[in-house]
Parts: C-alpha cells; structure tokens; sequence
C-alpha cells in the first residue's frame, strides 16, 4: 500500500509542475507574441507580386495618420524602402525572374506615384537602381532610368550601378547603363572600374562551371572595352 500511495503522490506531484510550467510557458509565449513585428504589409505585397495587394495596402496605411503621405518613405532597419524592395530579386531560375522583373516594373510605378524618392539610399548607400542592377531586372531597370534614376550614384565603396552590372555580367543592364551616360571610368575604392570588375566576376564564375554565364560576361566584356 505504501508503494501504491508513493506512485500516486509522485504522479500528483508531476502532474501539478507540469501544468504550472505548461501555464508559465502559455503566458511567456504570449507575452513575446506582442514583441514579434509583423511583416510590412508593402513589403508582403511586393515580396507575393502583388499589384493589387500593393494598392490596397499603399491605400490602408495612408488613411493611417501616423503614416499618411510617409508610406513610400518607410525604411527597414537597413534603411531600405519598398522601392528598393521592388528593385530586388535574388532569383537564379530565369523564367521566374523575368515574371518578377515583369511585376516590378509596374510596382515601382506605384511606389513613385506615391511619393517614394528614387535616388534614396540604404545604410550601404545602395539606390534602388544598384539593387536592380545587382539583381539583374533589365525591365526595371529600365523603369527607374526613365524616371530619372542617376547611373552616377556610388554607394559606400564608390561602386556605382555600372560597376555592379558588370561584376554581375548582366549584359543588357550594362548597355542600358551605358545609353543614359553611365562613366565606364570611374572607380571603386578598390580601383576597379567596371571593367575590371566584370573580369572579376567573369573569373569567379568560370566557363566550365557556370557555361549559363559565359555569354552574359563576354558580351559584358566587349561592351566596356
């Protein structure tokens, strides 16, 4: 008898710290649950590809009087706006890229007629032109030139939009870049230009490993020399 009464207080005792941690447990939980940021609803919006989405969010957060007219001007903790959002992709599948570049030309319409600044700059001094160009989107890319995007602009480390292109051997950007008046002569702090820099990529990515890339180089190559 005693081992049975033994068995049982120690099943009772186990059942009441179980519950107490499961309820201490349920009220910590809950209590970081306020301290989660919920994911911006423009960036969510872009990040999904949706246009629609983009609007009616754009159009919610302006009847916000804490955002109003600010909403294209919102940053991340790196400094980054929905514009630069929208100018970003890090796709390697180019059917998808496309579809996204496709997209994102017209968003970026949208976050401009909003107010957003073109010529903004991250923490890094990226622009929304830069993260297009590291992206390899020739569409938008496109779109924020003829909305006056400056191919001039030159981040922290003096790399401008061409330096970026090249490196990244999107070969359309570059000629893109290079139509709006983009200086093939200027510098980074490493002293590269854009043509060393796309030999820089072109080596880091060699032929017999990346043969998709090779033609995107070359034709880099032979449009800065």
């Amino acid at each position: 008898m005693n081992k049975i009464r033994l068995i049982l207080l120690d099943a009772l005792i186990l059942f009441a710290v179980s519950t107490v941690f499961v309820v201490f447990a349920d009220r910590a939980f809950s209590g970081l649950k306020g301290k989660i940021p919920k994911d911006d609803p423009v960036v969510t919006a872009i990040g999904q590809g949706q246009i629609d989405g983009l609007r009616a969010s754009i159009a919610l957060l302006e009847k916000d009087p804490k955002v109003g007219a600010k909403v294209a001007l919102k940053t991340d903790e790196h400094g980054r706006t929905s514009l630069m959002r929208a100018a970003y992709a890090n796709l390697v599948d180019a059917g998808k890229l496309k579809e996204a570049d496709d997209k994102r030309t017209e968003m970026i319409g949208v976050l401009l007629e909003h107010g957003a600044l073109i010529d903004a700059v991250d923490h890094d001094g990226w622009t929304a032109l830069m993260w297009a160009c590291w992206s390899g989107m020739p569409a938008t890319v496109d779109r924020l030139l003829e909305s006056g995007a400056s191919p001039a602009a030159a981040d922290a480390e003096d790399n401008t939009a061409l330096i970026i292109a090249a490196q990244r051997g999107h070969a359309g950007i570059v000629k893109a870049l290079l139509a709006k008046g983009a200086d093939r002569s200027a510098r980074n702090k490493a002293g590269k230009t854009a043509l060393a820099a796309a030999e820089t990529g072109f080596a880091e990515h060699p032929a017999n490993q990346y043969p998709e890339l090779e033609s995107g180089y070359q034709a880099v190559l032979a449009a800065l020399r």
